[in-house]
Formats: C-alpha cells, structure tokens, sequence
C-alpha cells in the first residue's frame, strides 16, 4: 500500500510540474524578443479629412501581421504632423487622448493579436485638415522595440 502511495506522489508532483503549478517556467514567451520581429501594415483608413473635431477623422488602418498578441499597456503608438517633421501625439484607447486608437475586432481587448486591425482616429486635437496629410508613424514595445512597418503615410 506504501509504494502505491509513493508512486501516486510521484504521478501527483510530475504532474503539477507539467501544468505549471509548482513554479517551473516552461513555455514563456520573451514578448520584446517576439515584437523585434513583429510588423504591422498601414493603410490610408479612407474616411474623408475634415477641418475641425466636431466630427473626428478615422485617418490610418493598422493591423498587426506578425508576432505575438501585445499588450496595449506595453505598446506605444506615436503619430508626428508633417511626416514625422512636426509636433508627436501619442495614441491610446481613451477618449481624452489626442490621437485614438479604436479597436473594432479581436477577442481580447487588452491585446492587439496577430491579424487584427484597429484604426487610429483624431481625438481631441484636429491632425488632418482638409485635403489631407502625411503623418509620421512609429509602433513600438515600451517606447523602445520598433516594430516593422512604415514610418509615414498619407492620408488623404
């Protein structure tokens, strides 16, 4: 009876090592190492450009091709005036932030997955008048890890 005790034990702790329990790191995933070779696509969103924010402009149309699911927390999505010549606004997910990014798909709204698209839309601040503009673009992990994609794009 003893060694069939044992050997449930035994059964018991593999299994729990297996599943994660007991503090081993199996199959973590290094996200800043993912996002060094992720990239993103970005597209004219083709909402008309109007002057004013009475009635905000969805400008750029972004999705992420490769990589993994990022966290918006650790993302940092930056748009420049001029084609990265002029004045930056750093995009979020909150109405009171100038430049907006508005998540429409995915399954998780704390990430942006792999084959997602989100729009990038002025917010409290007019960035495109009419006739359009070019807007420097920059999507990096932490400020740091650029992602592969364009750096500008006229919006029209």
């Amino acid at each position: 009876m003893v060694e069939i005790r044992v050997l449930l034990s035994g059964l018991m702790a593999c299994s729990l090592v297996l599943l994660g329990c007991l503090g081993t790191n199996m199959g973590s995933i290094d996200v800043g190492e993912e996002a060094a070779n992720a990239s993103f696509k970005a597209t004219d969103a083709n909402d008309a450009v109007t002057t004013g924010t009475d009635d905000p402009d969805t400008l750029v149309k972004l999705q992420l091709e490769s990589g993994v699911g990022i966290l918006w927390n650790d993302l940092s999505v930056t748009v420049s005036l001029d084609g990265g010549d002029g004045q930056t606004f750093v995009c979020g997910l909150s109405a009171d932030d100038k430049c907006q990014i508005r998540q429409v798909e995915g399954m998780n709204s704390e990430y942006w997955e792999p084959g997602e698209i989100v729009f990038l839309d002025e917010g409290t601040v007019d960035l495109c008048q009419d006739g359009g503009c070019t807007l420097g673009l920059e999507v990096s992990l932490y400020g740091n890890d650029r992602l592969n994609g364009p750096s500008s794009i006229v919006v029209a």
